[in-house]
């Protein structure tokens, strides 16, 4: 189930988590535990990467995040189940 929430906690995305970096000259979406540098998927908006990654957040058990610095991370939205 989907759990809404926008955390500014020290939290950090945990590996196999989508992580939405956006920085001046683009948008992209990344797996957590790989390189930062060169995204799964670079989008022309951040509504479309947020889109993509909500998606397979949801079929995959995982958090969205997104960070501008790569250093602060929010959590978007969490896919974890209460385990």
């Amino acid at each position: 189930m989907m759990a809404s929430g926008r955390e500014t906690l020290s939290a950090v995305p945990a590996p196999g988590d989508f992580l939405i970096h956006r920085v001046s000259h683009w948008t992209g979406v990344l797996l957590v535990d790989q390189d930062r540098d060169h995204p799964q998927l670079t989008c022309q908006t951040y509504q479309a990467a947020l889109a993509h990654a909500t998606r397979a957040a949801a079929h995959s058990n995982v958090d969205v995040w997104q960070t501008q610095d790569g250093a602060r991370f929010e959590r978007l939205v969490s896919y974890r189940g209460n385990a």
